[in-house]
């Protein structure tokens, strides 16, 4: 049965050494701090790029197609399309919530660890906010006028989801 990598496995020990060190050399930023500005800076990264927001049908048709069983040939010219506008750096299909959580409840495992390939590789580890976080942004954005940067987080880098999916 295989297991989920540690941070370690993920990230590598250098980027999360350089990570403590950054949190050492700064203790007064708090972690609401410290996660808004990563929140931000994620936004910021992928304001301009534009947004594909698939449903999980579409990534079931997707993973099809990775794995050579497209249902249909309009799947395959739409994930070539996808791919050629991800790889020119156009456009980005971020996850939601829910879209992760459908992945984990597909048993067979090959088609899991195909479906988290794609998404790691269309989404380029962005996700929406969850949907709670998501309302308070929107709040503020209604109350205050902040940009709408702040609805992006990264999830956990890209090629990560593909790595901690398992049985």
């Amino acid at each position: 049965m295989d297991t989920l990598k540690t941070f370690m496995d993920l990230f590598g020990r250098e980027a999360i050494s350089k990570s403590f060190d950054y949190h050492r050399r700064n203790p007064e930023v708090t972690v609401s701090q410290h996660y808004l500005r990563k929140v931000v800076s994620t936004g910021q990264e992928v304001c301009n790029v534009k947004k594909a927001y698939l449903d999980t049908k579409y990534w079931i048709f997707l993973r099809d197609v990775y794995l050579g069983n497209a249902r249909n040939p309009i799947h395959t010219k739409i994930y070539e399309l996808l791919f050629d506008l991800v790889g020119k750096g156009k456009l980005i299909c971020p996850i939601g919530e829910d879209t992760f959580l459908e992945l984990l409840k597909i048993k067979d495992k090959a088609r899991r660890l195909a479906g988290a390939n794609i998404i790691d590789n269309l989404s380029k580890g962005i996700a929406i906010q969850p949907y709670n976080a998501r309302c308070c942004t929107e709040l503020n954005y209604v109350l205050y006028k902040y940009p709408d940067h702040r609805y992006w987080v990264r999830s956990l880098g890209s090629g990560v989801i593909y790595d901690i999916i398992t049985e």
